[in-house]
């Protein structure tokens, strides 16, 4: 069995990943993608597969990140690190918008000026994903209203 789409490399994990970790393969998991959302998220996904041969990186950009620059910075690390992990993502659209002072109540739908910047990042992405012939692991929050 293998988990698709994980964050293991998330410092929640940090106090007892080897237990999750040893714990996920005593229960029959074989592998788990583990994947990166930020440049330093993905220096630390591909750190983390070195040490656990059960983790499998992938490397991709949280959408509700809209800095194009540092996405494109993330990217040039992707290239440079190629043949180190098997899959690009998470990447994807998220038209979830809670707000200012909006945590623990219901939120709505992303301001449509937000959504042209995380559409052309997807799209950078997918292209690379492309270019490497790797599949992709999807994030789709509210994005298919």
């Amino acid at each position: 069995m293998i988990d698709c789409h994980a964050h293991i490399n998330s410092e929640e994990f940090d106090k007892d990943r080897d237990a999750v970790l040893r714990d996920a393969g005593s229960a029959g998991i074989s592998a788990i993608l583990d994947s990166g959302t930020n440049l330093k998220e993905n220096k630390k996904v591909l750190e983390l597969a070195k040490q656990f041969k059960i983790l499998k990186p992938s490397l991709g950009w949280q959408p509700n990140q809209l800095d194009k620059k540092a996405a494109s910075e993330n990217l040039e690390f992707i290239k440079e690190t190629t043949n180190q992990f098997v899959a690009i993502g998470e990447i994807g659209l998220d038209y979830w918008f809670r707000g200012s002072g909006n945590q623990g109540h219901r939120g709505s739908e992303l301001p449509t000026a937000n959504r042209k910047p995380q559409t052309e990042i997807f799209k950078m992405y997918i292209e690379l994903a492309k270019e490497l012939d790797l599949p992709i692991v999807t994030h789709s929050r509210s994005a298919g209203k």
